[in-house]
């Protein structure tokens, strides 16, 4: 198990200078730039599903390093795969040179463990989700680099031509750097889903619901660690994101099976002051509730 990861500022917000989304082709309503709004319901629609429509292009500006690049909501179907290019200059051509590249990876792996299925299920053999499960599934594109990667102009190509759709729908790009603590969040943490969703009892005794979509939420402690780490990552990460701006969690990103079902955007449910217990170690409290529109 690796350690956590807590990804921000999301330098897609452009706080440390301009930044500018290029490429493919995107719908006039619903346009590229819409990747850097904070709200998920602000999608970016290409014309098609053809990889020409697909891709595009973020110029930070400067040279930045960065830890994690996520999409946490899309439409993309289980056969799409994704590329992240990255380099000094811009990734245009028919073969734009690259510092950094991915490679191909799918977006859709692996879910199910072996045997936790039962026999004759249709994801039993591959342990994959199946096409007409994908809707409103929490699956990001996430990509986490071992270390940082610096570069100015970041890619990403999307092959999904098949999608049922005939488009693609992407909302709120991060683009982060990423603090992984030097200690592993400590045991007990907790991870959940808080369900919003309220009742009302009619008089002849039946059950009327509100529903509400659920949000994940986690809680956990990270416990005696060096206090100039502390002091200048995780202090400072209170002070600049507050309650309002967003981070990308990732408990485990070395998690085969359930690092979707663990990593979310997400806000600070509280700010909980540092504990200093012993000499020059530090312990703090992280509560954090998932971005879910």
């Amino acid at each position: 198990m690796a350690r956590c990861l807590l990804a921000f500022p999301n330098l897609i917000d452009g706080d440390q200078g301009a930044v500018t989304l290029s490429g493919g082709r995107w719908r006039a309503a619903l346009p590229l730039s819409n990747l850097g709004l904070p709200h998920l319901a602000a999608v970016a629609r290409s014309e098609t599903a053809a990889p020409e429509d697909t891709w595009f292009q973020v110029d930070l500006g400067v040279t930045r390093d960065v830890r994690v690049l996520a999409i946490p909501r899309h439409t993309l179907s289980p056969s799409a795969k994704v590329r992240v290019r990255a380099g000094p200059a811009p990734l245009v051509g028919v073969a734009p040179i690259a510092d950094i590249d991915t490679g191909w990876s799918e977006v859709w792996g692996q879910i199910y463990p072996a045997g936790t299925l039962p026999w004759g299920h249709p994801s039993v053999w591959d342990g994959r989700l199946r096409m007409e499960d994908t809707a409103g599934y929490p699956m990001p594109v996430l990509v986490v680099w071992e270390p940082a990667c610096l570069a100015r102009y970041w890619r990403v190509d999307i092959e999904d031509a098949s999608n049922p759709a005939g488009v693609i729908d992407l909302s709120r790009l991060v683009l982060s750097p990423g603090w992984q603590p030097s200690l592993n969040l400590s045991y007990g943490a907790r991870l959940g889903w808080d369900i919003a969703t309220t009742a009302e009892i009619s008089l002849g005794g039946a059950r009327w619901f509100d529903v509400r979509p659920p949000r994940r939420v986690a809680s956990f402690t990270l416990e005696g660690l060096p206090e100039d780490e502390m002091l200048s990552v995780a202090f400072d990460l209170q002070q600049r994101l507050g309650l309002h701006r967003q981070l990308f969690f990732v408990f485990d990103p070395d998690d085969r099976f359930h690092r979707h079902r663990r990593s979310f955007l997400a806000t600070l449910g509280q700010v909980s002051r540092l504990e200093f217990p012993y000499f020059r170690r530090v312990s703090a409290g992280f509560d954090i509730e998932e971005v879910i529109a």
